[in-house]
């Protein structure tokens, strides 16, 4: 084999016969190793979809913060920092407050979409403690909220979960429907082929 069949694998850093070998679109002067090659693909795909999946969590938990802070109406910068640590508890399935620990509803945690539903739908009783409650400070309101979500929060997840599974039925009729629409509108369509003309009788009398 002569050495300038030789190349050299940058993932594996092994060398071998570029005929058993292949290049990627990306890289195409370089040679890899098939298996090599898949596996590097299929950990950049994941590794692009989890950072996409994080830009979207960031996305929902600043626009949960802005609601809260709309709720209350403050400044977002006017929110004690360690308030948002219990909206993280919240979210991870951690208990929120001392000594009180979670059931097994809370034991995956919630979705930042789930707990900002809950303080939307809670928006009046949070509201209306704010005004008629003497708290001493922001951080008390919060807490009073944050019992008020605690306790509110297993029924939201189950309503938002009926939704999406009668969203889901819905979808799937839908496309059913346009199935069945597709394949009436197949038969009712006139055929193409017309058929032949019967021919006439033939009088065989005169083969007789």
């Amino acid at each position: 084999m002569a050495k300038n069949d030789l190349r050299k694998c940058p993932i594996c850093g092994k060398a071998d016969d570029m005929s058993k070998m292949v290049t990627h679109e990306s890289h195409k002067r370089r040679y890899f190793h098939v298996e090599c090659l898949e596996q590097k693909l299929k950990k950049d795909e994941q590794k692009k979809q989890e950072n996409e999946w994080q830009e979207q969590e960031t996305a929902r938990r600043l626009h949960l913060h802005e609601t809260i802070a709309e709720i209350y109406d403050v400044q977002f910068a006017e929110i004690p920092v360690r308030f948002y640590a219990m909206i993280e508890h919240l979210r991870n399935g951690s208990p929120v407050f001392k000594g009180k620990k979670f059931d097994r509803r809370y034991k995956e945690g919630f979705s930042y979409d789930v707990i900002e539903r809950t303080y939307i739908e809670c928006r009046e009783s949070i509201e209306w403690a704010n005004k008629n409650k003497d708290f001493i400070s922001m951080s008390q309101a919060l807490g009073y909220g944050m019992r008020i979500i605690v306790d509110r929060i297993p029924l939201v997840e189950r309503k938002m979960r009926k939704e999406k599974q009668a969203q889901e039925v819905r979808e799937a009729q839908k496309k059913n429907e346009v199935i069945d629409n597709e394949k009436l509108q197949y038969f009712d369509e006139e055929p193409t082929i017309k058929p032949k003309k019967k021919k006439d009788n033939v009088d065989i009398s005169k083969f007789l």
